[in-house]
């Protein structure tokens, strides 16, 4: 029995809120799966030694494109906050080709 795979899948990455990525850095994205998150499904984003939660206002655009992310081909850069019209805060953030 091969312990190390088995323990490689049932230790969860950590989480990292998408607030705390540096501004302006491209992170390299290994997957990306939609999950039922505390406020419904939303897009989890692999980065390798951890994971994102995106906004779940981007579920629906992300289902029907997951497989084009896991090759590794495509990196998520955070833009910062942007205050909206009625004084919300709203992350923002690309993806980008590498």
């Amino acid at each position: 029995m091969d312990l190390d795979k088995i323990n490689a899948v049932t230790v969860g990455k950590p989480r990292i809120p998408l607030q705390d990525l540096s501004l302006n850095t491209k992170y390299k994205i290994l997957g990306i799966q939609i999950i039922e998150g505390r406020y419904g499904e939303c897009p989890l984003v692999d980065l390798g030694s951890n994971v994102v939660f995106l906004p779940n206002r981007t579920t629906r655009t992300f289902r029907d494109h997951l497989e084009k992310f896991s090759g590794g081909d495509y990196a998520l850069v955070y833009l910062g906050k942007l205050r909206t019209a009625n004084g919300h805060q709203m992350q923002q953030f690309k993806i980008e080709k590498i």
